[in-house]
C-alpha cells in the first residue's frame, strides 16, 4: 500500500463494527473469556478502547482499571471516571506509586531529567512543572 493521506480515509461506522466484532470474537473465542479488564487513563486511546469493549462485550462485562501514581494529574482520574460512568462500566482504582518506587522508576526518571537539567531534585513531577511555570512567570514580570 502506498502511503498517502488516503490511508486515513475510513468509514467510521464500518470500522467500529469491524473492531467490535474482532474484540467479541477474540475474547469469546481463543481467550475464552466473558469480558475484559482494561486500564483507563482518561486519554483518548484508552477511552476509545473502553468504548469499543463496552459495545462489543456489554458494559457489564468490562472493568476499567484506574492506576494513578504520584505524578498523575487529578484530571486523569476525573476524566477516566467520567468516561466509565458514561459507558456504564465498573471501575477499580489502585495507586501504583509504591510499585513504581520499589521498581526504581522515579529514580530513573529523575536521573534522566538530571542529564539535561543537572540541578533537578527528586520531586513530584506536578510540583516540578508548577515550579517551572512559576519561574517562567517571574522571569516575564
Amino acid at each position: 500500500m502506498e502511503f498517502s493521506s488516503r490511508v486515513l480515509s475510513i468509514d467510521p461506522k464500518e470500522t467500529v463494527e469491524a473492531l467490535t466484532r474482532s474484540i467479541r470474537e477474540l475474547v469469546h473465542g481463543p481467550l475464552r473469556r466473558k469480558g475484559a479488564v482494561l486500564g483507563i487513563s482518561g486519554g483518548i486511546d484508552s477511552s476509545v478502547c473502553a468504548a469499543l469493549c463496552a459495545r462489543a462485550l456489554g458494559p457489564e462485562n468490562v472493568l476499567g482499571l484506574l492506576m494513578p501514581d504520584r505524578d498523575s494529574s487529578s484530571d486523569s482520574a476525573r476524566l477516566a471516571k467520567l468516561l466509565a460512568d458514561e459507558l456504564n462500566i465498573a471501575t477499580f482504582s489502585h495507586d501504583i506509586t509504591p510499585m513504581l518506587e520499589a521498581a526504581g522508576c522515579y529514580k530513573e526518571q529523575a536521573d534522566a531529567i538530571r542529564t539535561i537539567i543537572p540541578e533537578f531534585r527528586d520531586m513530584n513531577m506536578n510540583t516540578c512543572l508548577e515550579r517551572a511555570l512559576r519561574h517562567k512567570q517571574i522571569l516575564k514580570a
